[in-house]
């Protein structure tokens, strides 16, 4: 669209934006659909759902309300497809991560490996049962670290832990990954999607992991790691030792973790398979549009 010389930027801009053909709404949550919903009612709409919602009646109304304005439903996993009302809209489409590059995804053969847990700082991700396991680890390895990146409100259970080092909130990652030789990912309730699974896979780096949620959507057990049941300390404990006795574990299936993210959680994986929809969702616009014709 040609912009005459003489005109302000600013209504150049306020005119692209009056012009521009939207053909459909990526909603991003459930808030974002409701709005999307009264907003703009005759647009199709794609709600990506990342969220397990308590199954209170308010809660089911609402999703409800939302699975019917979507033209399409997108889950981060089959644990969060699970919960939603309409499977017959509902797709699974996992989270992905920039994949570094295959020299910084060289796992490390340090004796014991450097533990290491990256998230929020939350209860139900079983931080407590997290650092009791640790400490069971410490008594046969003594020299055993755990680093932890991320903030409150569950921070005050790790102080004062042997060999628990707190980081706090991290920008770069990619530098707390290079530190990690074994991930864990110990959530104690159902855990949607944790990216932080993906990310320690796509540097080769094994995961230990609850069966909560989505989590074993992403660990093949004994392959790309290990999974144990929510809050036990003994099997978190007995699945860390097993990394810290035998470090040879470490970089056994690195190449099978990497290969796995390039695979189903690579950015161009996703890219591909929301053009896909994209397009899916588009074209039943049209078609009904030609339908009323």
């Amino acid at each position: 669209m040609d912009i005459a010389a003489d005109e302000h930027p600013r209504d150049s801009h306020a005119r692209l934006k009056t012009e521009m053909w939207v053909e459909l709404i990526h909603a991003n949550n459930l808030k974002m659909a409701l709005l999307a919903a009264l907003a703009a009612p005759s647009l199709p709409m794609v709600w990506h759902v990342r969220d397990i919602f308590p199954g209170r009646q308010p809660v089911l109304r609402l999703l409800q309300f939302a699975s019917r304005a979507a033209t399409k439903v997108l889950a981060v996993s089959q644990a969060v497809a699970h919960h939603l009302p309409d499977p017959s809209k509902t797709e699974v489409l996992y989270d992905a991560v920039e994949l570094p590059l295959v020299e910084a995804a060289v796992p490390s053969q340090r004796t014991p490996p450097v533990f290491g847990f990256v998230g929020r700082l939350d209860a139900w991700k079983g931080i407590r049962a997290m650092a009791d396991a640790f400490e069971i680890v410490r008594r046969r390895h003594p020299g055993a670290e755990f680093v932890v990146a991320g903030e409150w409100p569950e921070a005050a259970v790790l102080d004062g832990r042997a060999g628990i080092t707190q980081l706090g909130f991290q920008q770069n990652l990619a530098e707390v990954w290079r530190r990690v030789d074994v991930a864990v990912t110990p959530s104690i309730e159902p855990d949607p999607f944790p990216r932080a699974v993906i990310e320690a896979m796509s540097y080769g780096k094994p995961v230990i992991g609850a069966t909560a949620g989505g989590i074993p959507e992403a660990i093949a057990h004994e392959e790309t790691g290990l999974l144990v049941k929510p809050g036990s300390v003994e099997e978190l404990a007995a699945a860390m030792l097993r990394f810290a006795d035998a470090p040879g574990q470490v970089t056994a299936t690195g190449v099978a973790r990497r290969r796995r993210c390039e695979a189903r959680y690579s950015v161009e994986t996703q890219q591909t398979s929301l053009d896909r929809i994209y397009e899916t969702v588009a074209g039943q616009r049209v078609a009904a549009a030609a339908g009323m014709a």
